[in-house]
């Protein structure tokens, strides 16, 4: 019985930071291979090859944030997390051109000025998805408490939905914004 009060004790003197830690981020990257030797031919590929987006768009690339949340309950009276953690997973999509080395050197440059603008913009998208972990992460440490665990599982969830879609919001302003990353430079010409 000493333990179990012991722990709320504890718990009670955590502050919200405490309750959780830096998101666990995994980060891949994939690439869909084009071939050519002018500027059409590789828009062509990429306009063939490249990625379809939910706007269903076909876009050169695109990058993908997921987003998991856990947390562990305590009862005592009240059911309030304890910890919390968020991973987010991020995959990058982008062009490699198979067989950039034969290319010439003028179009060789394009493509390498193309693609750190691209990734730049890509950028952006994952840290919007680090910007909602983090938003996640911190929405659950100060949910409170709930008279079940089962209220506050519930009220979890709600919360990170919640989170998510104010972030897939920030992710299409992103988007408009940046003409998906033309303002950016990420234009092949």
């Amino acid at each position: 019985m000493k333990k179990g009060i012991f722990l709320v004790f504890g718990v009670m003197l955590l502050t919200a930071s405490e309750l959780c830690a830096e998101p666990v981020v995994s980060v891949s990257h994939q690439f869909y291979e084009i071939e050519g030797s002018t500027h059409e031919e590789l828009r062509e590929e990429m306009n063939r090859k490249g990625m379809s987006g939910k706007d269903g768009e076909i876009h050169y690339a695109y990058t993908t944030w997921n987003i998991h949340w856990n947390y562990q309950p305590l009862f005592d009276g009240v059911c309030s997390p304890v910890s919390v953690t968020v991973s987010v997973w991020i995959t990058y999509n982008m062009p490699k051109w198979r067989n950039f080395s034969s290319g010439e050197e003028s179009l060789r440059q394009e493509w390498a000025r193309y693609l750190e603008a691209l990734q730049s913009h890509e950028d952006g998208h994952r840290r919007i998805g680090m910007d909602a972990a983090l938003a996640i992460e911190q929405a659950i440490s100060t949910i409170g408490q709930f008279r079940d665990c089962d209220e506050l599982q519930k009220a979890v969830n709600e919360v990170g939905q919640r989170v998510l879609e104010n972030y897939r919001q920030v992710e299409i302003g992103y988007d408009l914004t940046t003409g998906h990353g033309r303002t950016q430079g990420a234009v092949f010409q």
